[in-house]
């Protein structure tokens, strides 16, 4: 049986990088995100700062302080941020770019 994915789903962390730098016009909107609840107490997880670098921060529960790494962008492989609005809210606001700028770092492939 085929699982019924929402219309207008929640989206909890997205990749900022992509969408601002590989989102056109005549593309539209360049969405990698995720939503992540935790797996004892199905609560979405919030970024949690460990030092001054948002890299080094985690992924926690705030119920149970369960956490994880902060989550990767599958395309460019840098850490996605917290974000909270629905796919319809982040489709509403208009793409600025006329060409996609050029990323200046590729993400590694998991042989190198």
């Amino acid at each position: 049986m085929k699982k019924k994915l929402p219309k207008n789903p929640i989206l909890k962390w997205l990749c900022f990088i992509c969408n601002h730098h590989k989102s056109t016009k005549s593309i539209g909107h360049v969405i990698n995100a995720i939503t992540l609840k935790c797996s004892l107490c199905d609560e979405f997880l919030k970024y949690h700062s460990r030092s001054n670098n948002y890299s080094d921060g985690l992924a926690l529960c705030p119920r149970c302080n369960n956490g994880i790494a902060l989550p990767l962008c599958n395309s460019c492989g840098k850490p996605m941020q917290e974000f909270d609005a629905s796919l319809e809210e982040l489709r509403a606001n208009p793409v600025e770019n006329d060409e996609p700028l050029p990323m200046s770092t590729k993400k590694k492939s998991w042989w190198e």
